[in-house]
């Protein structure tokens, strides 16, 4: 996750070209499946509409879907393509068409399409497989993964959960709603 302005770059020069998320928690079941892919998901943050002048009753704050991007990452991970951080990929984004849009129909969408005009918008991404736990990574790889690499947990549970592992996820089951 990284926070920008609506500029649409980072708030620190140092960033620019130099956000970095390692993904952990990928085990044998997930580098196996059939298709692998990089979702990124694009939210705006701020007002319900952005044309509100009345500040009477302004909302601010609010955190709205405003695209999507996906990247096939299959034949990387299997190391079909070889992983190298200088290789730079671009991900276009898929604008969200209606308010309503559930993030697996945008999923699907950006999956599905193939030469959309993107005018440009999208992400260049670099990716490389490293291999072992996350102290290990950073040990050997210190110029990829340091202090300000962002440390994407895989959502629901590893498939060994390590002695001393701090989990804070909660996991609630909607039943029924009213």
């Amino acid at each position: 996750s990284s926070d920008l302005p609506s500029t649409g770059g980072p708030k620190d020069i140092q960033l620019l070209n130099n956000l970095k998320v390692i993904f952990t928690d990928l085990g044998s079941k997930d580098l196996n499946r059939e298709k692998l892919y990089l979702v990124c998901q694009i939210v705006r943050v701020g007002r319900m509409d952005l044309k509100e002048t009345n500040t009477k009753k302004l909302t601010i704050g609010l955190r709205r879907p405003f695209g999507v991007s996906v990247m096939d990452i299959t034949d990387i991970v299997k190391g079909k393509i070889e992983s190298d951080e200088d290789k730079q990929h671009f991900i276009p984004v898929h604008m969200v068409a209606a308010e309503n849009d559930f993030l697996h129909s945008l999923i699907k969408k950006a999956i599905d399409a193939k030469d959309i005009n993107h005018k440009g918008q999208g992400f260049w991404v670099s990716m490389k497989m490293l291999s072992g736990d996350l102290t290990k990574v950073r040990k050997d790889h210190p110029h990829l993964v340091d202090r300000s690499t962002v440390v994407a947990r895989k959502l629901g549970f590893p498939e060994i959960i390590m002695p001393g592992d701090i989990r804070n996820d909660i996991y609630v089951t909607l039943v029924q709603g009213g």
